[in-house]
């Protein structure tokens, strides 16, 4: 059995292909893979990614709130309440706009 500091020598991959080739099976890959990136980085190492997920995932919704809004209002000042092709590029692009300045700045 290794110790902990003998695991973090061997690096990540060197890590993960002692314990898949101790263990003889590749079905377990992922799993083995979890453990030694929590061993060698830490829990925190786990969920690196997730804020920048998030942020990419509100980035539309944020957009299609912003569109909506939009659309409502352009729509409460207008007597014809339909849209031409024009109105709804303009008004999704202001809407683009608005979403990028807000997640942008999450971002970087």
């Amino acid at each position: 059995m290794m110790t902990t500091e003998q695991y973090r020598k061997l690096g990540l991959l060197g890590c993960i292909k002692k314990i898949v080739a101790d263990e003889g099976s590749h079905s377990i890959a992922v799993f083995i893979f979890q453990i030694a990136l929590t061993v060698l980085k830490g829990v925190k190492a786990l969920f690196s990614g997730v804020g920048a997920a998030l942020v990419l995932v509100v980035n539309p919704s944020i957009q299609y709130m912003v569109f909506q809004k939009l659309k409502d209002a352009v729509a409460r000042s207008r007597k014809n309440t339909r849209f031409s092709p024009l109105d709804i590029f303009v008004l999704a692009s202001i809407a683009k706009v608005v979403a990028t300045l807000i997640t942008y700045v999450r971002c970087h």
